[in-house]
């Protein structure tokens, strides 16, 4: 699949595009949660939840489209190839919260696949 090849109509009109990531509201209903005046609201959850196995559910999509490509950087004075990703190296920070919904689209724009053509 070419980068190029995603459509346009993949974006939802309701979503915002902020620094490679379509961040949408899910379907569902998110949990309000607590306020200052309200501590004890923990929606579904308490004290005694089990956070490993139990996750809020925030009605948040965070998806990221990522572009791996290699570049020649001389980050120590010495040229050498660099991984990029988005252009970048390092790449950009990816942002979510607890609950939300991740989808990592990932585009291989490495030279030879990645493989060392030696």
């Amino acid at each position: 699949m070419r980068w190029s090849s995603i459509s346009a109509a993949l974006l939802l009109a309701a979503s915002t595009f902020v620094g490679g990531c379509l961040c949408a509201s899910a379907s569902s209903t998110a949990c309000a949660g607590n306020t200052p005046a309200t501590r004890d609201q923990w929606c579904d959850s308490d004290i005694q939840s089990d956070y490993y196995t139990e996750a809020p559910d925030t009605g948040v999509l965070r998806e990221y489209w990522l572009v791996l490509g290699n570049t020649t950087a001389a980050p120590d004075g010495v040229p050498r190839n660099v991984l990029t990703v988005n252009g970048t190296s390092p790449g950009p920070t990816l942002h979510a919260n607890w609950g939300d919904w991740v989808r990592i689209h990932v585009y291989n724009g490495l030279e030879n696949n990645g493989k060392d053509s030696s």
